[in-house]
């Protein structure tokens, strides 16, 4: 799902890609954090820090896909849960 690094953009209409850019304003500790990641895994901090962005993107997609099946099964086998708990 968000495989690849690199921010891109599409025009519909001409379908050319291109890259969108901001600044990121961070502690020192935390700078000198992504600096220690980014050497770790042999990335620039700017690749390190879009990957980090979408592993807590895909970790809050899989979090919330389990939330929705805990409620479905909670609310599916109530009277069954409450027989278990007593």
């Amino acid at each position: 799902m968000f495989d690849d690094v690199g921010v891109r953009w599409w025009h519909s209409d001409t379908e050319e890609v291109g890259m969108s850019t901001m600044s990121l304003r961070m502690s020192d500790e935390d700078s000198a954090l992504l600096r220690r990641l980014a050497e770790r895994e042999n990335r620039s901090m700017n690749d390190t820090a879009i990957l980090a962005i979408r592993r807590l993107a895909e970790q809050t997609v899989v979090e919330d896909a389990f939330a929705d099946a805990v409620s479905k099964v909670a609310e599916r086998d109530a009277t069954l849960l409450d027989l278990l708990s007593r």
